[in-house]
C-alpha cells in the first residue's frame, strides 16, 4: 500500500504538489520529508484562495492570494505583493480608473466629479487665455482692466478685437460656471474645443 504526501512551500506553506512517499529500507515505513505532511488539503479552494498548511496545529486552511500587481488606493501607484492573506486597507487588486478615485465603502475605484469638473473648467481657461492672448496680445492678469474699459467707455471706442475678446472672456465665465454644477454626464459630453457657439 502506497502513502501519498502532500508538499507545501517552506516559506508561505502553501500546497505545491504530491507524490508517493519512498520506504524506510529498514523498517519498509513511508518517509515524510522536509516541508511535507500526510494529511491531505481541501479538495475544493474557493476563487481567489490557495491551501495553506500549518505544522503547529496539522491542518490545512484556506487564505486570500492576492499576490500580483496591487495599486495604492490613496494614489493609484502600482507595486508588487507578494504575501497570503488579506489585502492591507490602502492597497487593492482592482486597476484605478481614468479620473478615478477609491470609495472605501463600496471598495471599488469611482470617477472622481471634482477632479473631471476641475480639468474641464482649465480646459476653457486655457481656450479663453489663448484667443484672448491671440487678439489682444495681453495676459489673463490684463483682462479685467480690459473688462472694465469695455463696460464703461462708449461702445463708438471699441475695437473689433476689443469686443471679441470680451465675448470671449464672458462666454467662457457661463461655461466655468456652469461646469462647476453640471453633472458627470454633461462634463463628458462638453468638448470645448469643438463648442459651436464658442465666440
Amino acid at each position: 500500500m502506497t502513502t501519498t504526501v502532500y508538499h507545501y512551500d517552506p516559506r508561505t506553506n502553501e500546497a505545491i504538489g504530491s507524490d508517493v512517499a519512498d520506504l524506510d529500507p529498514l523498517d519498509k515505513k513511508p518517509m515524510v520529508p522536509a516541508h511535507a505532511t500526510t494529511v491531505k488539503p481541501p479538495t475544493t479552494i474557493a476563487a481567489g484562495k490557495v491551501a495553506v498548511f500549518n505544522p503547529a496545529t496539522n491542518k490545512w486552511s484556506q487564505k486570500e492570494d492576492h499576490r500580483g500587481v496591487v495599486y495604492d488606493t490613496a494614489t493609484g501607484a502600482e507595486s508588487q505583493y507578494e504575501q497570503l492573506g488579506p489585502l492591507p486597507a490602502n492597497l487593492t487588486s482592482q486597476t484605478p480608473i481614468v479620473n478615478g478615485t477609491w470609495d472605501a465603502t463600496t471598495k471599488s475605484w469611482v470617477v472622481d466629479v471634482a477632479q473631471v469638473t476641475a480639468e474641464k473648467i482649465e480646459q476653457i481657461k486655457t481656450r479663453r487665455d489663448a484667443d484672448i492672448a491671440t487678439l489682444m496680445e495681453i495676459d489673463v492678469g490684463e483682462m479685467d482692466m480690459l473688462k472694465i474699459v469695455y463696460q464703461n467707455t462708449d461702445p463708438a471706442f471699441h475695437t473689433a478685437a476689443m469686443t471679441s475678446a470680451y465675448n470671449i472672456w464672458t462666454y467662457a465665465a457661463g461655461k466655468i460656471t456652469s461646469a462647476k454644477t453640471a453633472t458627470l454626464a454633461q462634463l463628458d459630453a462638453y468638448d470645448v474645443a469643438t463648442d459651436p457657439n464658442w465666440p
